[in-house]
């Protein structure tokens, strides 16, 4: 009986088990079933994921190419493509980091437009001049009262000697002193020209003559020793004198520059002085120049009446 009561137990534990193996495969079956569907979508969403990433990417580099080519037509001076080209790149990226500079640059347009309306109404004479401009990130210039006299203003001063220039008869000579500072040890000095201004146009352009404002001396003016003061690998600054000679009439004169390099350190040990700044050439001699290329291309110093 004993055994029976055994057995029966057995069997009865067999068929708990076979029913709990049965229950586990069913459970082991659903969380198969789930897990694969949770790869798929996890699949789905790192595709959906890389696609977004593929679509910022290609969006960040269509918004700094398309800032770059604004910047270049800013260059051109093209003031209405630029206006557009910026309202265009504001309305496909308005949350591009470009945004402020853009903001600013569409204001300065519009102020040149502005400007050049009022200049064109107006004439050269109501142009902005200025006396201190930043040629590059190294030099600028200064520039002093300007003349218009019968005499260049007194050049390679040292000590009690110093020079000048008389106007040819019929002639003046338009002339100032100026300072260029620069960080360079050995720069070139910006082009510096006048011009006859009629009516919108500036036309007869001369280039200026350009000396050392002074010596330390007399002794380094005539080369016996180096002069540090008109030096740029010494000296931050040097001071010079520019003259032109113009016909002695009733004319309106500008005097201008480009910022392009004109004058060149040309050493000669035995000359006295030892040391000149000169040009070779006229880029705009027989050129004329109207007042809406005047204002993209140049600055005024000053007009002369």
């Amino acid at each position: 009986m004993f055994k029976i009561l055994n057995l029966f137990l057995i069997l009865m534990s067999l068929v708990v088990f076979k029913n709990a193996c049965a229950d586990d495969m069913l459970s082991y079956e659903k969380l198969q079933q789930e897990n694969d569907k949770l790869k798929q979508q996890i699949e789905e969403k790192n595709e959906k994921i890389k696609q977004l990433e593929d679509e910022l990417k290609k969006y960040i580099v269509d918004s700094e190419e398309d800032y770059k080519n604004i910047i270049e037509v800013l260059k051109t001076n093209e003031y209405a493509e630029s206006i557009r080209l910026i309202d265009k790149y504001l309305s496909e990226h308005p949350k591009s980091d470009y945004k402020k500079q853009l903001v600013e640059a569409k204001d300065a347009v519009n102020k040149k437009i502005e400007e050049k309306k009022r200049l064109k109404e107006q004439g050269f004479e109501k142009i902005k001049q200025v006396s201190i401009l930043r040629i590059d990130d190294k030099t600028s210039i200064k520039i002093d009262k300007v003349f218009k006299k019968s005499r260049m203003n007194l050049f390679d001063r040292s000590g009690d000697e110093y020079y000048f220039r008389d106007a040819d008869k019929n002639n003046v000579y338009i002339t100032f002193d100026f300072s260029i500072s620069s960080k360079n040890d050995d720069p070139k000095l910006p082009s510096l020209y006048v011009g006859k201004i009629n009516g919108e146009l500036i036309q007869d352009i001369k280039k200026f003559e350009v000396e050392f404002y002074s010596w330390s001396d007399y002794g380094s003016y005539l080369g016996n020793y180096h002069d540090s003061k008109n030096d740029f690998a010494k000296k931050d600054t040097v001071k010079f004198v520019a003259g032109c000679q113009v016909p002695k009439d009733k004319s309106k004169y500008i005097v201008f520059t480009d910022k392009k390099d004109m004058y060149t350190r040309n050493d000669d040990s035995y000359g006295s002085p030892p040391v000149k700044y000169v040009s070779y050439g006229n880029d705009l001699e027989h050129q004329s120049i109207h007042i809406d290329e005047f204002m993209d291309k140049y600055t005024a110093f000053k007009v002369i009446k």
